[in-house]
Parts: C-alpha cells; structure tokens; sequence
C-alpha cells in the first residue's frame, strides 16, 4: 500500500522551487492520516510530478495571481 498523501508530498518537493522561481503559489490540504492506495509509489510521484509541472507551464503566461491547488480526501463512496 502506498500514502498518497506522501505521494504528493514527495511530488511537490520536487517541483516546488520551480513554482516558487515562477511567482505561481501552492496551496495544499491534505486528508488527515494516511490516504492508502494499491499502487506505485514512485509511478504516482511521477504522474503527481507530471501535473504539476503541467500545471506550471499552463501558468506561465498568466498575468496576476497564479495558484495550484493540491488536494487529497477521502471519496464519500468508500473506495
């Protein structure tokens, strides 16, 4: 099982000096206590990475306040 709560901790740690050198703001809540899941957790750092960077670049040309929003939680569903 992997926290994906540390997932995306891991993934921000990566790409934050890339936010911050760009002005663009990170805006995190996470679920409180672990958030398990069935899954790699170096894939999911990667693709948590991928979007982020994403996320950034879609940024770049934005004039004003630039905001990324992550955040984890629990479905209602149960899954």
């Amino acid at each position: 099982e992997t926290d994906l709560n540390q997932v995306i901790r891991a993934a921000l740690e990566v790409t934050a000096y890339g936010a911050r050198s760009s002005g663009i703001i990170i805006d995190t809540e996470f679920a409180v206590g672990p958030l398990l899941a069935m899954a790699d957790a170096d894939h999911v750092t990667q693709v948590a990475a991928n979007f982020l960077v994403n996320s950034q670049h879609a940024l770049a040309g934005v004039a004003g306040d630039r905001l990324i929003k992550v955040r984890t939680f629990r479905s209602d569903r149960g899954n």
